[in-house]
């Protein structure tokens, strides 16, 4: 049997990255952001149809994700309990990485 080990998170980073605004990274992009504690800003996503599916499903997990001029803003804080089924559209990518992320979740 594997012995599984989890290490306390490390203090927060303060950091700038530039990344392409493809559909995959801005994913991703939008997860991190709603795990992360405190605000990420996240500037030229990919405004696609399975984009927009992530924000959604973030939404009514209780996160709080506005549209700005570049970008969006994203309040990170982790899930709440959503209120209605999450509606992840025809994007499998959202399905998919949102499973993962609430498979972990501990109440």
């Amino acid at each position: 049997m594997r012995s599984l080990y989890l290490r306390p998170p490390v203090a927060g980073r303060r950091a700038r990255i530039r990344v392409p605004g493809d559909k995959s990274i801005s994913h991703r992009a939008f997860l991190f952001a709603a795990l992360a504690s405190g605000r990420t800003h996240i500037l030229g996503p990919n405004h696609g149809l399975d984009v927009l599916a992530t924000v959604r499903a973030l939404r009514a997990l209780g996160v709080n994700v506005r549209r700005m001029q570049l970008g969006f803003s994203v309040l990170g804080s982790g899930f709440c309990d959503p209120r209605r089924v999450i509606d992840c559209g025809n994007s499998g990518t959202t399905m998919r990485l949102l499973a993962g992320a609430l498979a972990g979740r501990v109440d």
